[in-house]
């Protein structure tokens, strides 16, 4: 697991990190004050996802295990979910990046019996 850093409180911000495998995902990152809250584009390689809410979660990416090597994970302070502009940029929100291996560990533990 690595934490995704270099986020600001800009409403509006592009990401892109290597998988271990060297194949590249690139993110989209925009808060929506309408609607309150975090919410991602995400390639990798022809897999794509849009207007994906960030939220508190082991894995949000849970649902395309079986198709993507990753999963993102969003841990917040007092478990909140990160409703506000600068949640990310002020560390009250991270985003960590989940490999294969973190996945399968994560998906074991966080939703057994699911």
């Amino acid at each position: 697991m690595n934490i995704l850093t270099g986020l600001t409180s800009h409403p509006k911000q592009q990401l892109a990190f290597t998988l271990d495998d060297g194949s590249l995902v690139t993110a989209a990152l925009e808060y929506r004050s309408q609607q309150t809250g975090w919410f991602a584009d995400l390639t990798w390689g022809a897999w794509r996802v849009t207007g994906l809410r960030l939220t508190t979660s082991p894995n949000i990416l849970k649902k395309w295990q079986n198709l993507i090597p990753f999963g993102l994970a969003i841990i917040t302070q007092n478990n909140v979910e990160p409703l506000n502009l600068p949640d990310f940029a002020e560390g009250t929100a991270v985003l960590w990046l989940l490999d294969a291996a973190d996945v399968v560990t994560v998906n074991e533990t966080a939703f057994a019996g699911y």
